[in-house]
């Protein structure tokens, strides 16, 4: 292999020179786990110093090889349970043309560089946008948390649905969400969102501080609801776990609070909702 130690074996025992030979490549294996990406490298000594800069970076290695990016690199990581793990770094080597026609096809990623840390760094920026990407997906899939006011004088539509104009007070109210009072601890659901207009517009959803007009399947404005009550959405105590322990940190700062205060009133009749 490229990089690896050369010795003379001349007249010395044979047995002298394999153990003096495997004890120098002893101190250059490079750890691998169970799940992780796949590094190629020129040499020996190239490929420790990968492993060396990844084990820094908490980032694991199935496969470190010396050589070209060749199919059956591309076949292992095509194996990666995790997205992030469907990676190939390739440290100043080649990507034969079968490896980089199969990795498009599989998608799997291939990084090519000749610095060890802008590889590093270009794997962690991919970490991220994944990581990214799967919050947000998971943001789009769960119930978002949002307080509003209905706006006196703003009844277009008494009831089957109700259509009023509301204010945004704080978060993100959505279509098709269930929205409830808050006349004690236990929130009392009213209805749900049946559809948001801004302007005579259709829009998916509304955030604080905007005025748009909602219908409200479910109550008759003057009975259930009336003009000037201040509505939430009605979180369901898995969504409210998930986006205090998960996600708080990505959601909008309107939003934390609209969260902060659903929890506080659920959490007057029962300390551990949503815990």
């Amino acid at each position: 292999m490229a990089g690896a130690p050369v010795r003379v074996v001349g007249d010395r025992p044979v047995d002298e020179v394999v153990a003096a030979v495997r004890e120098e490549l002893a101190e250059l294996a490079v750890s691998t786990a169970d799940e992780g990406l796949v590094v190629k490298a020129d040499t020996l000594g190239s490929l420790e110093a990968m492993a060396d800069a990844l084990d820094e970076a908490d980032i694991p290695i199935v496969r470190a090889e010396v050589g070209d990016v060749a199919s059956r690199d591309v076949a292992v990581a095509d194996t990666a349970d995790e997205p992030e793990h469907r990676t190939i770094l390739a440290f100043n080597v080649d990507v034969l043309a079968d490896a980089r026609e199969d990795a498009e096809r599989e998608d799997v990623r291939i990084f090519e560089n000749d610095v060890i840390y802008r590889l590093v760094e270009e794997y962690e920026e991919l970490v991220a946008e994944i990581e990214a990407a799967q919050q947000e997906q998971v943001l789009e899939n769960i119930v978002r948390p949002a307080r509003f006011r209905v706006l006196p004088d703003h009844v277009f539509r008494q009831s089957d649905p109700a259509v009023v104009g509301c204010e945004i007070l704080s978060g993100t109210l959505k279509r098709n969400v269930n929205v409830a009072l808050f006349e004690g601890p236990e929130p009392e659901r009213v209805g749900q969102v049946q559809g948001i207009q801004d302007q005579g517009e259709d829009v998916d959803e509304a955030r604080a501080g905007e005025r748009v007009s909602v219908a409200i399947d479910g109550p008759t404005i003057g009975r259930q609801v009336d003009e000037g009550d201040e509505l939430w959405v009605d979180l369901p105590e898995k969504h409210a776990k998930i986006l205090e322990q998960e996600l708080r940190e990505e959601l909008p700062a309107d939003e934390r609070e609209a969260l902060a205060q659903f929890l506080e009133q659920r959490r007057k009749q029962d300390p551990f909702w949503a815990k």
